[in-house]
């Protein structure tokens, strides 16, 4: 046996086209790239849209949905899991390319508002009465106006949260356990036949754990 430091005695692929097949990284790649695409599109429409609702309207609606984003920062997404395991289970989007995509825009959201809502508040205001003066609608006065001068914050976002959904991890390995549906984040699965089995097991416990955990509540407050 030679040194492992050593350089290969021959050039071959093979070993790289195993990878491929085993690990169906053209779906994956493919998968990948559709979830962060649709996930980084839907999520700068509605950041854009929204952010500019809450930063021109003085109703006390907008300023509570506002603060309802903030909190949604302070929250940590890993506390959320089984709430949201438990409504995917019931809605049943987990294993599903849409599912996906709307978990990734969930969690995503909050941030995106923030941000958006903070460049929007520099943007002047003369420009939207100039625009409404000359006869533009809500929705021109939106394309034509508002988004190009925030080009410098949807391009933040785009790049944010597209390296943030390309590189995770977590949530995909939680609730994705088809290989159809896999990405190349968590496609190392695919090598070990008992990933999926774990998965399940794991999440079968974590909910037992609950259903127990409530269950002791009741019968202390009854108590109580």
């Amino acid at each position: 046996m030679g040194s492992p430091f050593s350089l290969p005695s021959e050039f071959m692929l093979e070993n790289y086209r195993n990878a491929v097949h085993k690990l169906d990284l053209v779906h994956t790649f493919s998968n990948t790239l559709l979830y962060t695409a649709a996930a980084v599109c839907i999520l700068a429409l509605l950041c854009g849209a929204g952010a500019w609702a809450i930063a021109r309207r003085r109703e006390k609606f907008f300023k509570f949905a506002y603060i309802y984003f903030i909190i949604g920062i302070l929250v940590p997404a890993q506390a959320l899991f089984i709430q949201i395991f438990l409504v995917g289970n019931t809605l049943h989007p987990i294993n599903s390319r849409i599912g996906v995509i709307c978990m990734y825009i969930v969690s995503g959201i909050s941030f995106g508002m923030f941000m958006m809502n903070s460049f929007m508040n520099t943007v002047p205001v003369e420009l939207e009465e100039a625009a409404r003066i000359d006869g533009c609608s809500v929705f021109r006065t939106f394309f034509n106006v508002v988004v190009p001068v925030l080009k410098p914050a949807y391009a933040t976002l785009i790049i944010m949260q597209s390296f943030q959904i390309w590189n995770e991890y977590l949530m995909s390995s939680l609730f994705i356990s088809k290989k159809n549906c896999g990405l190349l984040s968590s496609v190392h699965r695919y090598c070990f036949p008992h990933s999926k089995m774990i998965t399940v097991q794991l999440w079968r416990q974590l909910l037992s754990l609950r259903c127990q955990l409530q269950f002791c509540s009741c019968v202390f407050k009854n108590i109580l």
